[in-house]
């Protein structure tokens, strides 16, 4: 097993886990995350549907945090990233090409416009979990790899300032 399809699973794992916390961290932040939806679909969004589609959002970022912590189901865990991650991305490119003003709320702070910055971040996202996926065996051998990962996932949660602070 390579350091960088470890290193891959644990950055999944550990970018997923800083999203679901940002958006549950308080009540706020899960608000601001399911009210973000409403624009997402150009429209408002009856609060049931709003709130079981923020549910189920978050419900499956979970669930890649528990499938990607264990070696035996790491991969299936990295398949539902990748899965999550083209879905994000498709109904960004579907708002943002009808002309809605939309906001990512995806690590649960403060809201930003959806801007080339979060299109970037996902691509990275992808091509780490398509690394991920590729290792396969996915065991942990060594904790370099998942000290490195957690640094990643970090500094992916805090694309959109690193952006800020270059342009």
């Amino acid at each position: 097993m390579s350091h960088a399809a470890i290193m891959s699973r644990w950055v999944i794992c550990f970018t997923f886990a800083i999203a679901v916390a940002g958006k549950l961290g308080s009540l706020r932040s899960y608000k601001e995350f399911s009210e973000s939806l409403d624009a997402w679909f150009g429209r408002n969004l009856p609060k049931s549907v709003r709130t079981t589609l923020a549910g189920a959002v978050i419900t499956a970022e979970l669930a890649v945090v528990a499938l990607t912590a264990f070696d035996g189901s790491a991969i299936i865990g990295l398949l539902l990233a990748i899965a999550l991650l083209l879905s994000f991305t498709l109904a960004m490119v579907i708002a943002v090409r009808m002309g809605r003003q939309i906001v990512c709320n995806c690590f649960g702070r403060g809201a930003q416009d959806v801007s080339t910055v979060h299109f970037v971040r996902n691509g990275i996202i992808l091509i780490i979990s398509g690394v991920g996926a590729v290792g396969a065996d996915l065991g942990t051998s060594s904790v370099l790899p998942i000290v490195l990962a957690l640094v990643i996932g970090l500094a992916i949660s805090r694309i959109e300032d690193i952006g800020y602070l270059i342009r």
